[in-house]
């Protein structure tokens, strides 16, 4: 078995990932399933792959989320460790426009109730003045 351990992540601040800055998130380090292809944004939500420290990204409304993207992922292909954040209140606008990118057709909406039941929430953002 591969041994993982957390490390050094970069906050990506361009990206608007986080609904709540006083819930505190943290982030691990995951295998991406192998056999995928193509880039993932960040944000993405990710289900359960063939062992606990293996995640896939969601295909379909029914899929149970069991963590986020952490980390844009350029080529699926040759990622092998991830950042992910596996609870959290993330903004549903960021996580939407991921599968939007991926032509996956379920919403934010679709995955709310049985993502809530792992710690993740999908929520409105809204931008004060800076």
């Amino acid at each position: 078995m591969t041994s993982l351990t957390q490390a050094t992540i970069a906050k990506d601040t361009s990206v608007n990932l986080f609904a709540s800055p006083t819930r505190q998130v943290t982030p691990s380090a995951k295998k991406l399933a192998t056999g995928l292809t193509g880039s993932y944004a960040i944000g993405f939500p990710l289900k359960q792959g063939a062992d606990a420290d293996t995640v896939t990204p969601v295909t379909a409304a029914a899929d149970q989320v069991v963590a986020v993207l952490g980390e844009a992922v350029a080529d699926a292909s040759t990622a092998t460790i991830v950042c992910v954040y596996e609870e959290g209140n993330f903004n549903k606008y960021t996580v939407q426009a991921a599968l939007t990118a991926r032509s996956v057709a379920v919403t934010t909406a679709d995955m709310a109730v049985k993502a809530r039941m792992k710690g993740i929430d999908f929520s409105d953002v809204i931008k004060g003045g800076e």
